[in-house]
């Protein structure tokens, strides 16, 4: 019976961390990618957390705190989806420490709670009041709002260009 169980929870642990290597890229704050042992490199998006934009305010630094904790690391990925642009997505231990976890009680990502983030909005709110990392901004812009925003902008300047060569056509054929 005892051997039995021990099976189980071995078989458990396996499904559990389906995805396990060493860290040799962090792309930003909320996504890196995962060399296994068959030499196999896995891009992994952080489940449950957003970190800023590269190009937003804190991006940089939100990156460089993920490094910190994982660059050139071995960690474990409690897989929990693909996304549609094919990574994992899921929740990423080095040793015991639950990584998604420190990015957002850092202040350095917020809890996406339109994607199952729910479980790290009590640390949000505690980094948020102790103004810790990109909340020590007054009025820090969320990078879903950030991105939407950007592809509000890019569609204005494609619809600019597209109404100015309509106009050049015209008189061009005029």
């Amino acid at each position: 019976m005892l051997k039995k169980i021990a099976l189980a929870l071995l078989i458990s642990a396996t499904a559990l961390f389906a995805l396990e290597g060493k860290v040799v890229k962090v792309s930003d704050g909320d996504t890196i990618t995962v060399l296994d042992d068959n030499k196999v490199q896995h891009k992994v998006r952080f489940y449950g957390i957003d970190s800023p934009e590269k190009s937003q305010p804190y991006g940089e630094k939100s990156r460089e705190n993920l490094a910190l904790y994982i660059a050139g690391k071995y960690v474990k990925v409690d897989s929990r989806a693909t996304d549609r642009y094919g990574r994992t997505v899921g929740v990423v231990y080095v040793g015991k420490t639950n990584v998604n976890e420190a990015q957002v009680a850092d202040g350095f990502a917020w809890a996406y709670t339109q994607y199952g983030g729910r479980e790290f909005k009590t640390l949000e709110n505690e980094a948020k009041s102790k103004g810790l990392g990109l909340w020590a901004d007054k009025k820090p812009q969320a990078p879903w709002e950030y991105r939407k925003n950007k592809r509000n902008k890019t569609s204005t300047v494609e619809q600019d260009s597209d109404d100015l060569l309509v106009d050049l056509l015209k008189a061009v054929f005029r």
